[in-house]
């Protein structure tokens, strides 16, 4: 349980570094989804962004790799928004709840979710 809370600490520190202390109203973990990398919603006044925090640098590596090349392609993916100097933690744009998985666990693979796994 230690680890947690020095889990934590460690983002809360980089978050009130980036957004300033008194700018984030709640840090909610979220639920793990097939890694390591621990995922947090940051609530701001007006705003809410995806923290996220990972000791495994070269995955970090690929993804920010992935997510530059895909944006340069104007494929739509959550914008980086800042990466720690340490490069274990970073902000990401938040695009909400709902993801692909939910929409294929909701509707099955039908053509409208073949669509928009194209997109």
């Amino acid at each position: 349980m230690q680890y947690i809370l020095i889990y934590i600490c460690a983002m809360q520190i980089y978050l009130e570094k980036y957004f300033g202390k008194e700018q984030i109203v709640k840090i909610e973990p979220l639920a793990k989804a097939g890694s390591d990398r621990q995922y947090y919603r940051v609530h701001l006044q007006d705003e809410t962004y995806i923290a996220c925090e990972s000791t495994n640098i070269e995955e970090n590596e690929t993804f920010f790799y992935f997510t530059t090349f895909f944006k340069s392609h104007h494929i739509p993916v959550p914008s980086m928004i800042d990466i720690d100097t340490d490069r274990s933690k970073y902000i990401l744009e938040d695009l909400g709840n709902y993801s692909l998985l939910d929409m294929i666990s909701k509707e099955g693979h039908t053509e409208s979710i073949k669509t928009v796994y194209k997109k």
